[in-house]
């Protein structure tokens, strides 16, 4: 298991208390299991917030499957819910799903409450003067995600 881990690129120390505790959870599977575990967990504290996807693209480039079939996805989407819901070694928050979008109206309780939100949300559009529109494409949803100054910068100032 820790040779696994060493072919990858993952070093593990005596006092890796996070290997320990994977190890602990998973006593009773297979070495590869436990070294994919921690791999994941290592990927997943590296980035902080990232989709299931995006974590099977890391792995898979570290070399733990020598293709992206859907068996490998399917096991590493387990491996994740497992280790977030049953180990509680990844935070919930870490993994995102912008797939599943909240569809709500905005309500208030009364006119006033109304007015009080507009006056404090309200924002002038600055391109609207513009003879372009300045339009920003992302083939990954992370970019939502991780850049929200940027974004906010582009558009409020």
């Amino acid at each position: 298991m820790i040779r696994l881990l060493t072919e990858h690129g993952y070093a593990i120390h005596e006092d890796d208390s996070l290997f320990m505790q994977i190890v602990e959870y998973y006593q009773r599977s297979r070495a590869e299991t436990i070294a994919l575990a921690y791999a994941l967990v290592k990927v997943s504290y590296r980035e902080k917030q990232i989709s299931v996807r995006g974590v099977f693209y890391r792995i898979v480039s570290e070399g733990w499957a020598k293709s992206t079939n859907e068996r490998f996805y399917q096991r590493i989407s387990a491996l994740l819910t497992d280790l977030r819901r049953g180990a509680e070694l990844i935070p919930h928050d870490w993994i995102i799903d912008s797939t599943r979008i909240r569809d709500e109206y905005q309500m208030f309780p009364n006119l006033n409450e109304y007015e009080e939100f507009v006056k404090k949300h309200y924002a002038r559009n600055p391109w609207q003067d513009q003879n372009c529109n300045v339009e920003i494409f992302s083939e990954k949803m992370q970019w939502q995600v991780s850049c929200p100054p940027l974004r906010e910068s582009i558009v409020f100032h």
